[in-house]
């Protein structure tokens, strides 16, 4: 039975299943395109665990037993994965880049088409499905942060401080913590941790 909710690109149907499947549909009438089987992992199972994110003719999907497979759209062979660990957040896909999120505190930024490694970057909990807007990646974590990351060839006017962003908060009973610190090819832009 299915595992995830379904992601419907183009008249089909993308969905992951129990068994270990990535499923594709005709959105029409339900016939079955193709299907996909990951490895089994006896130890783990082979579960397919976040919907299915389809872009530019490639569909991806993480398999509980912690690996993300990239797979032809049309007929369901595998392009590439890439072990990423337990991961229970889909990943996100844009400007060639996909990012995945683990359950322990890594971000990979992959080539979405090769799944060659461009970066990673260590989060303070398990991070959340990251968003990207403008060049920069938002990603909260089970720790009650909030960080903004990007490329350390992207133009930034002026380094922020603390201050500076304490300053556009009206409510705060906030810590705010900037770092500049490059880590795997990321930089960190802003850090903003609620206070318990």
């Amino acid at each position: 039975y299915a595992s995830t909710e379904a992601a419907v690109v183009e008249g089909f149907v993308y969905v992951g299943s129990q068994d270990g499947k990535v499923y594709a549909l005709n959105a029409v009438d339900g016939v079955s395109i193709w299907n996909f089987t990951t490895p089994n992992n006896p130890n783990k199972g082979n579960a397919i665990d976040t919907t299915p994110v389809v872009l530019k003719g490639v569909v991806y999907a993480h398999s509980a037993d912690g690996f993300l497979f990239a797979l032809n759209a049309a007929d369901g062979t595998m392009l590439w994965k890439m072990k990423t660990g337990d991961s229970k957040t889909a990943p996100t896909v844009t400007d060639g880049i996909i990012y995945v999120c683990n359950q322990s505190t890594t971000i990979y930024a992959q080539n979405a088409t090769t799944g060659s490694k461009i970066a990673t970057y260590n989060v303070d909990g398990a991070p959340f499905t990251p968003t990207v807007f403008n060049g920069v990646m938002y990603v909260g974590t089970d720790a009650g942060s909030i960080y903004a990351i990007g490329w350390p060839t992207q133009v930034f006017s002026r380094p922020l401080t603390s201050e500076q962003l304490a300053s556009k908060v009206v409510y705060t009973a906030v810590e705010l913590i900037v770092t500049v610190s490059v880590a795997g090819g990321l930089v960190g832009v802003w850090h903003y941790r609620r206070r318990l």
